[in-house]
């Protein structure tokens, strides 16, 4: 495979990727938007785009891939590196 279409397979299957906060008040989601709206996620090239999602909105809970509930444990995550973003070789 090239590497044209190994970035662009990279870059594509990114796409499906999301998260939903609920917060306990404007407040606490304003400063969760203020401090991570833009900044990079570890060594991935890929910023984080944050959104308003109003109450009305809602999603199909048979695509709910992980759920939590509560804070974890531990604050580590898989180190998840994107070549197709951050490299001209893939």
């Amino acid at each position: 495979m090239d590497s044209a279409k190994l970035r662009a397979y990279e870059k594509e299957r990114l796409k499906y990727f999301y998260a939903v906060i609920e917060c306990d008040n404007k407040k606490t989601a304003d400063e969760i938007y203020k401090e991570c709206d833009g900044n990079q996620f570890e060594s991935s090239n890929l910023q984080f785009d944050l959104r308003f999602i109003p109450d009305d909105i809602s999603f199909d809970s048979t695509m709910l891939k992980e759920e939590c509930n509560q804070m974890p444990a531990t604050g580590e995550v898989k180190n998840f590196v994107n070549r197709a973003m951050g490299h001209s070789k893939v």
